[in-house]
Parts: structure tokens; sequence; C-alpha cells
């Protein structure tokens, strides 16, 4: 067979292996050589080129859906070591080993700050809190909507959408994608990483500012003292305050001791 005929059967090359073609279903057939050509070994998807041995699911992967051929596992959906359909292999991980994608938590912070006005004590690390300032930011950006055609955005939106409450929140994301939990760690740290960029630019640009922090509640003894000033100012008896404990003596002992430190001598 010719090379129009084997297009015209479903077959496709690649640059990298021209003389090689492959359908959907994982048959190879060497253009050169006028033949199929089929694994070495049973259950073994390798067959021999050029002195290289190639994995047959990787190079349906390459030709029918772009993905390189790399290192790492493949998994065979259905169990069946021999069913090379493009549809029943994948890689096992959707990155390389070693590949990883760090959160800009610097970023985030702010890019919270431009939307919320959080509390000094806020932390990244409180997972509900962050995830329903996020949901919010998200939905005002209208986040999933312009970057619906991104790859993997439906991973990270099930990781920002799914329950709260539980802990195990990646695993969840991960089992419900079909993926490993380092890839969704992947994915939703990449997906985190943009909307930061992308508020922060907009804060560069004027069109965002930094929302100031929600002032502290008062002390039940700071509420007390403000009572007393209206009750002063009405002619009143002032209620009694608590004493103050041995360890707030201690604090504002400290605190009066840094404020000499920091005040200038003429």
């Amino acid at each position: 067979m010719n090379a129009q005929e084997l297009k015209k059967l479903g077959f496709k090359t690649h640059k990298d292996f021209r003389e090689i073609y492959v359908n959907e279903s994982g048959k190879v057939y060497h253009l050169k050589k006028q033949k199929f050509i089929i694994p070495l070994i049973k259950d073994k998807p390798y067959i021999l080129h050029k002195g290289k041995y190639i994995n047959v699911p990787k190079l349906v992967l390459l030709v029918f859906k772009k993905q390189r051929i790399r290192k790492g596992q493949i998994l065979f959906i259905d169990r069946d070591l021999n069913n090379f359909h493009k549809d029943n292999v994948k890689y096992v991980r959707l990155f390389p080993n070693g590949y990883k994608v760090n959160l800009k938590k610097e970023d985030l912070y702010k890019a919270i700050r431009c939307y919320i006005p959080i509390s000094e004590s806020f932390v990244l690390e409180n997972l509900t809190l962050k995830t329903l300032y996020i949901r919010r930011i998200l939905k005002e950006r209208l986040f999933y909507s312009h970057h619906q055609n991104k790859e993997h955005i439906e991973v990270f939106r099930t990781y920002v959408e799914h329950d709260i409450c539980k802990l195990s929140n990646l695993n969840e994301t991960a089992e419900i994608h079909g993926i490993t939990a380092r890839d969704v760690n992947v994915i939703i740290n990449t997906f985190f990483n943009l909307l930061s960029s992308e508020i922060l630019d907009d804060l560069s640009k004027g069109k965002l500012n930094v929302l100031p922090f929600t002032p502290k509640p008062l002390t039940e003894t700071q509420k007390a003292k403000e009572l007393n000033k209206d009750l002063i100012a009405r002619g009143l008896k002032p209620i009694r305050l608590r004493k103050k404990s041995d360890k707030e003596l201690f604090k504002d002992f400290k605190r009066h001791c840094e404020e000499v430190k920091s005040t200038k001598r003429v």
C-alpha cells in the first residue's frame, strides 16, 4: 500500500517516524517494507525501528492525541494489554515525573485582597475560607468562561467547586478525573497562578485596588471602655472594668518597651 491508500484507511504518520503509519487501534504499517509490524513479544507493546524500540501505545498517543513520547507508564483502561486503541491507552501521569508547579502564595494572597477585605489573621492554609474567596472571585471575573478552552480547566473547576469540608478534596478530584493527585496539584497551582497574574496585571493598570484589612473586633474590655465613655458623658456611673491578667499586663509592658526603643531622642 502507498501513503494515500493508508490515509484513506485511517492510518497516520508523524514527522519523526515518516516510514511508519499507525491507525487508531494501534495497528502499525511500515511503508518502506510494505508490511504490518506487530510487537516483538506478546503483552510487550514495542516494535523495533532503525535499531530503536518504539512503544506502540505512546506512538498512538503521539499521532492521534499530539502527546509527545516521554518517559512514564501507560495505563490500559480496559486492562487488556493488547488493546492499543487511542481511547484505551493513556499515560498514568499527565506530566513527566519530577515536573511540578509551585503555588505563588504571595501573589494569590494579594490577588484575594483586590476583591475581598480580609482579616489580617487570614492565611491561605485556611482552605475553607480560601476556597470561598476564590469561588467568589472566579465568578466575578467569569474565569471559567474566559478559559473554557484551556486544557484541564474542568479538573480545576472540580477541585474548587467540590465539597470544601472534605480534606481529601485533592484525592477525590483525582479519582473523579482518573488522574493522579500529583497531576491535580500541578493543574490547580497552574490555574491559581494564572488567576493571580491576571488580577495583579489589572492592579498594575489601575483597574483594581488592594482593599484594606477588616478592622479587628473590639475586645470585651474595649467595649466596656467605650460604654463607660457614653455613661460618663450622660452623667451616669461607669461600670467596673475587668482587671487585666498577668499575661495581658506583661504584653502591655513589652509593647511599652518597644515604643520606648523606637522613640527618637532629641
